[in-house]
């Protein structure tokens, strides 16, 4: 989740949330195909102050990189773990189905699409 106050056309402020599925074994009808928890993915039982530890110290790291301007890793770091990246992935632009290469983002935090050009 995030929410951002926005003033004019520039982001003021973001608040962020996260959630992380830690030892549930059980999810409702209408999310069991698509929740899952660390205990689940791994078949093991997880400590959830080891899960919170880890989680701390992995945003402190990325915050640091954000204070010192070191913008160029951070998104070399989102682009890794980018579900479709420099993939061909379908979408829907203008409600018509379409393959388009993500490329990444551009400055917005919108997805850079290439879209396919068919030879008639």
């Amino acid at each position: 989740l995030i929410e951002n106050q926005l003033e004019g056309a520039k982001i003021k402020s973001s608040i962020w949330g996260i959630g992380v599925n830690v030892n549930q074994q059980f999810f409702p009808p209408h999310l069991q195909h698509k929740a899952t928890s660390l205990g689940l993915w791994t078949e093991k039982s997880i400590s959830r102050e080891e899960v919170l530890f880890k989680l701390i110290g992995y945003l402190n790291t990325h915050y640091q990189l954000l204070k010192t301007g070191k913008n160029e890793m951070l998104d070399h770091a989102y682009l890794r773990h980018l579900l479709g990246y420099q993939e061909d992935i379908q979408v829907e632009i203008k409600g018509k189905g379409e393959t388009c290469h993500l490329a990444g983002i551009d400055t917005q935090g919108r997805l850079a699409l290439v879209r396919q050009h068919k030879l008639a």
